[in-house]
Parts: structure tokens; sequence; C-alpha cells
């Protein structure tokens, strides 16, 4: 597998498909940004 084609990887998207769905951790911040371990966005 290309290193750019494993970002969509359907293993490497579940942590991020289940963040989003159900937060672990919500953190306000400068960016819009989705982790296995928190969703960070900049809307207040």
């Amino acid at each position: 597998m290309r290193w750019c084609s494993v970002q969509y990887n359907v293993n490497a998207l579940k942590g991020l498909c289940l963040n989003l769905i159900n937060p672990k951790k919500i953190i306000l911040g400068d960016k819009d940004k989705i982790t296995p371990n928190y969703l960070m966005t900049k809307d207040k």
C-alpha cells in the first residue's frame, strides 16, 4: 500500500469515525482536528 493511501485505510479511519460519533474528549482550540483520542474545534 502506498504511503498516501494509508490515511484512507478502513482500519486507520475506524478510530476517527468512532470519535466523531461519540467523542472521548472535546477540546476548544485554534483549529478543527479529529484524532482517535480527542475532537478539537475552534467553534465557541
